[in-house]
């Protein structure tokens, strides 16, 4: 398998032998006996996570929940979203209660549909 898809790593193919084969398998033998491969072999044919953030980064935005306790011990769940190409903050908004609906609507009110992220 792994000679035949030059671009699958231990727990695809991990995934691929149970699906396929009924074989539950850790990926750690799967990795021990995979081809060695040289590093002149030009590259892998994909990106890393390292490689696709800097090749996007102008393009992605991050967004988290920050916890802030008040002076009257008050929880307050802060939430922030940054561009990651330029770091610019995009927007900020603090609630007691977040829901998944209030978070959603954080959102559409950061980035409108029509912006191009």
């Amino acid at each position: 398998m792994a000679n035949k898809n030059i671009i699958w790593g231990e727990e695809l193919i991990t995934n691929e032998l149970l699906l396929e084969l009924g074989i539950a398998l850790s990926p750690r033998p799967v990795r021990k006996y995979m081809p060695k491969r040289s590093n002149h072999q030009g590259p892998r044919g994909d990106q890393r996570c390292s490689t696709f953030l800097k090749n996007h980064a102008s393009a992605t935005v991050a967004c988290d929940f920050c916890v802030a306790v008040t002076a009257n011990f008050r929880v307050l769940y802060a939430f922030v979203m940054i561009e990651r190409g330029s770091r610019r903050l995009i927007h900020t908004d603090v609630t007691a209660n977040p829901t998944p609906d209030w978070a959603r609507q954080q959102i559409r009110e950061a980035i409108p549909s029509d912006h191009q992220y």
